[in-house]
């Protein structure tokens, strides 16, 4: 699947992105950065100076609780990048299973493919299991992981590179390096 694929079963649609990983936010704010500010709300516990890249606004983990996050933004579908050992991922996938939200997880390479959906003492599996290539959906299936939930979907974050411009020139890149324009 493609990254224009997904993005059509998104729009229209109020969306919580959520991500701690570097890789995680790339995809997570490559998709949120397409979709309308007002119908997504991306989270994380960490900062990053590549935030301002995708002029999505990433508000702080840490300013409400999980529930509340939900409940105060209503979203339709809960979209995760995945990381290990840490797991604020898998909590708002939890929670989002409660409240009946559909959820997917964008996996960006296949190590330790199962255990990032390990939450004390169960797994947690999204609604939509999303792989890079077949080798890893090969790998999610010989964890044991539910075959019709997985898809194989292309980067977003390798897609929104293709289309990527830098916002200065490069001579002014050069003038603020202090190197000369002949290099």
């Amino acid at each position: 699947m493609n990254t224009t694929k997904i993005l059509e079963k998104l729009k229209g649609k109020r969306g919580i992105f959520v991500h701690s990983d570097p890789a995680g936010a790339k995809a997570c704010l490559a998709l949120a950065s397409k979709l309308s500010k007002e119908s997504i709300l991306a989270i994380s516990d960490r900062q990053y100076s590549f935030y301002k890249d995708f002029e999505v606004e990433v508000n702080n983990y840490k300013q409400k609780n999980i529930a509340d996050w939900l409940r105060d933004f209503q979203p339709e579908f809960v979209f995760t990048g995945t990381s290990i050992p840490v797991n604020i991922e898998i909590n708002f996938l939890q929670e989002a299973q409660k409240r009946k939200i559909f959820t997917y997880s964008f996996i960006d390479h296949w190590i330790n493919i199962k255990e990032r959906f390990f939450l004390k003492d169960k797994y947690v599996f999204p609604n939509r299991f999303l792989v890079i290539d077949r080798c890893a959906k090969e790998m999610a299936l010989n964890a044991n992981i539910p075959g019709d939930i997985i898809r194989i979907i292309d980067n977003p974050y390798y897609d929104y590179l293709k289309n990527w411009a830098p916002k200065i020139s490069k001579c002014l890149l050069f003038e603020n390096l202090g190197i000369p324009k002949e290099a």
